[in-house]
């Protein structure tokens, strides 16, 4: 008897796995396989249909105790929904925007937190459209300002709690009243002020440079966003944990190329004579030259799109590129000699097919 839907989710099925190992499993793989980060993809998508199946059934008590006796053969996977193609996406939004509080580069909804770890912070950061193009895998520093453990103690008042209630009797009532601690201003945390703290000489906090890895793929979108773990919001107590830093990309303008989507569009100048006789035009394509020769094109149109095939943008996790479009601005020259225009329409006459 079979159990795939466990090894779809990277479950062992003998280890009987909970609602939270069942959770962590296909929070991992649906991130990894989502549709919006592998646009394009069919393997991925495929992946991804089957990772919401095996989280919809397995997910549920009552099916899961049904696939757990009958196994591969005697379950039907879509358990007689047969609208499961339609939603496997809903599956997934559903369990992420019920559990988190902010969005990441896919539109879907991040890792969770809990009372054990700190915000997460949000910085934008600018990257032009060649770094788009190729892709980014630096290192860099990051200044974070930390607090320090020796001289930021528990208020006592309030037990770091950051409040305090107060009962008061109103005659025959009693009434709670709830507010922020007086001694440590709501904070939960009393600065002891050593001035020969190595740390922070006394101030509570100290700025720290650490390294980081940014490794951007080819092809990204504006908007794209990658997270670096512990490098947000800093504890105040060891029994916190860092919270993490989100990067918000925003791909600048470009001189050359307008985008959309994988396609880039470029606007070319091009005299009169040139568009009818023909030439040859130079346009700088990231790290190359691409050399259009007109000729090819007949006469050239202003204002049409002349589409040059696997020259646009990467498309995000696949060897295939967008393409470009190339849109001909025709420069129309001033009338040297009126007398030779009956000249040039006769030649033209003789020269093109009307």
């Amino acid at each position: 008897m079979g159990f795939k839907l466990y090894e779809t989710l990277g479950l062992d099925r003998n280890t009987n796995p909970n609602e939270k190992e069942i959770k962590k499993a296909y929070r991992k793989l649906a991130m990894d396989f989502h549709p919006d980060k592998n646009k394009g993809n069919a393997e991925a998508e495929a992946k991804f249909k089957e990772i919401s199946n095996a989280y919809d059934i397995l997910s549920d008590e009552q099916k899961k105790r049904i696939y757990d006796q009958t196994g591969d053969e005697g379950f039907n996977n879509n358990n007689g929904n047969d609208d499961f193609e339609r939603r496997h996406h809903d599956i997934f939004e559903q369990f992420f925007s019920r559990r988190h509080p902010f969005h990441n580069h896919f539109g879907f909804n991040q890792e969770e937190r809990d009372n054990t770890q700190c915000n997460t912070l949000h910085k934008k950061m600018n990257i032009s459209l060649k770094d788009a193009y190729d892709g980014v895998n630096k290192n860099f520093t990051i200044q974070i300002n930390k607090y320090c453990h020796d001289c930021m103690k528990k208020c006592n008042n309030c037990n770091g709690e950051g409040t305090i209630k107060q009962v008061k009797s109103m005659g025959i009532f009693t009434q709670i009243f709830t507010g922020n601690c007086d001694t440590c201003s709501g904070s939960g945390f009393k600065l002891s002020r050593n001035a020969s703290c190595g740390k922070c000489k006394g101030e509570g906090n100290y700025k720290q440079e650490i390294g980081a890895n940014l490794n951007l793929p080819k092809g990204i979108n504006n908007g794209y966003k990658t997270s670096f773990p512990e490098m947000g919001e800093q504890p105040k107590s060891g029994s916190k944990k860092a919270g993490d830093l989100i990067l918000e990309i925003n791909i600048q303008d470009d001189d050359v190329f307008k985008r959309n989507g994988n396609d880039l569009y470029h606007v070319c100048k091009i005299s009169f004579i040139h568009s009818i006789v023909g030439t040859t035009v130079h346009i700088p394509y990231f790290t190359e030259i691409l050399d259009v020769d007109t000729k090819t094109l007949g006469v050239v149109h202003p204002g049409k799109q002349y589409m040059i095939e696997g020259k646009g943008m990467p498309i995000l996790n696949t060897s295939k590129k967008g393409n470009m479009f190339v849109e001909f601005k025709i420069i129309y020259p001033k009338i040297k000699s009126c007398e030779k225009l009956a000249v040039l329409e006769k030649v033209l006459n003789e020269t093109f097919y009307l």
